[in-house]
């Protein structure tokens, strides 16, 4: 049951603030120097405060056993926050951070305590120093927001108990007088903390987009003085490519496998560094739309990305189906679904392409039998630069998502591990 709280309350701290599963890390390791540099001074002005508040020690105990052993454990908690100080400067990864934090703060807690159980008189005194603790937990201490939870829990519940323990004749009003300060306290500091955390999320956000928009104009600019650059040598070696194999069909003796099938490699090899300055230019340069009617039947039958001899396809279209949108875009997107769906079947396996109309939307799913997507890959799986292949720039499917959405369309993923997946395209049945 406790693991069943523990985890709930985890998944409730990340949707509070604002923060998804899978940036949860980057963004921990964006703030992770920042927060230990913030922990450390915290840490020197608890170590402070529990020091002074020494000096009112012996007013309340006197020089008794109970007053040593309390100044005892103080000299002892003003060292190991010393020493925490400076375990925390090699602290290598944000885990260990927060476990360090807990036990350091929980130490805290349980002293505080300590302390106030032996002088009942300042109860009220001490049930406001609990609630400015709290305010410290949740604003000035940078770490796991479950563990400000518990720790402020723990020495809210523990000051509440004491009262009950040590004070026998505590006056009626009194008790829900500091309930109420503690619960508004932690209920303030709380909502505070979240809000705090969201202005943190966001600022990682915006600086991180800033950083990507400024790497994909580099990436735009070289695209566009580059892929002249190639194209013009791989048209030549296109060019050269086809008289060598026109002279060697009007020459069969000179023929051999190995000759035949260095071409192809050659040919294949010139249409994949095609396609990645293709691609490249495609997910940077400005879209122009030229609308045109397309027959989808014929755009089926003309899709020029190869299909292995091991992979079965099928077209589910009706003749005349007809969409007017750009047809240089449209057979770009079908083109990099189709290498994906491709891709994606090494054993061979069924590639269905089919289209319907729905209200007046077109539905053009592309559909393979292969490997499949596992969850944690489909957030990112639009996003540029991102592959789980060896070979691949992790383009592809970055620029059909951006040519749907200038064709006023959209685009979404259905899959399963080891049955395949389903690309269904949504675009607007004239543009």
């Amino acid at each position: 049951m406790a693991f069943f709280y523990a985890g709930f309350l985890g998944r409730l701290s990340r949707v509070l603030a604002g923060i998804p599963k899978e940036a949860k890390e980057e963004y921990r390791q964006f703030y992770f120097r920042s927060d230990i540099a913030q922990a450390r001074i915290v840490i020197v002005l608890l170590a402070l405060a529990v020091a002074l508040f020494g000096f009112s020690d012996f007013p309340f105990l006197g020089l008794t056993t109970e007053f040593l052993v309390i100044e005892i454990l103080r000299i002892g908690f003003v060292i190991y926050s010393v020493i925490e100080a400076i375990r925390l400067n090699r602290s290598r990864s944000y885990s260990a951070y927060d476990r360090s934090m807990f036990v350091y703060l929980l130490v805290f807690v349980l002293f505080s305590l300590l302390v106030s159980s032996t002088r009942p008189e300042g109860y009220l005194v001490q049930s406001i120093i609990v609630g400015i603790s709290v305010f410290i937990f949740y604003l000035s201490i940078p770490t796991k927001f479950l563990n400000q939870v518990i720790l402020s829990a723990i020495y809210s519940a523990g000051d509440l108990v004491l009262l009950e323990l040590t004070i026998p004749n505590l006056h009626a009003a009194d008790f829900p007088v500091v309930l109420s300060v503690l619960v508004l306290a932690n209920a303030i500091a709380a909502l505070t903390s979240w809000q705090f955390n969201y202005y943190r999320w966001l600022t990682f956000k915006d600086i991180n987009e800033r950083k990507k928009t400024e790497r994909f104009v580099v990436i735009g600019q070289t695209a566009g003085m580059v892929g002249h650059d190639i194209r013009n040598p791989l048209q030549a070696i296109t060019s050269d490519l086809y008289l060598i194999e026109d002279e060697l069909k009007s020459n069969p003796g000179c023929t051999s496998s190995d000759i035949a099938e260095s071409i192809s490699s050659i040919n294949d090899n010139i249409a994949y560094i095609n396609k990645i300055v293709s691609d490249l230019q495609d997910y940077t340069r400005t879209l122009a739309i030229n609308p045109a009617a397309v027959n989808l039947k014929d755009l089926f039958n003309n899709i020029p990305a190869p299909i292995p001899s091991n992979v079965e396809t099928r077209f589910e279209v009706s003749e005349n189906l007809t969409i007017k949108t750009d047809p240089v875009y449209l057979r770009r997107i079908i083109t990099n679904l189709v290498i994906n769906a491709v891709q994606a079947m090494p054993n061979g396996g069924k590639l269905t392409l089919s289209a319907t109309v729905q209200a007046g939307t077109v539905l053009i799913s592309v559909t393979d039998t292969g490997v499949g997507i596992a969850e944690e890959i489909k957030p990112n799986l639009f996003k540029p630069m991102f592959t789980t292949k060896a070979k691949g720039q992790g383009l592809g499917l970055a620029v059909v998502k951006r040519l749907v959405e200038a064709l006023g369309g959209s685009i979404s993923v259905e899959s399963q591990v080891g049955k395949g997946s389903k690309f269904i395209v949504s675009l607007p049945l004239t543009r």
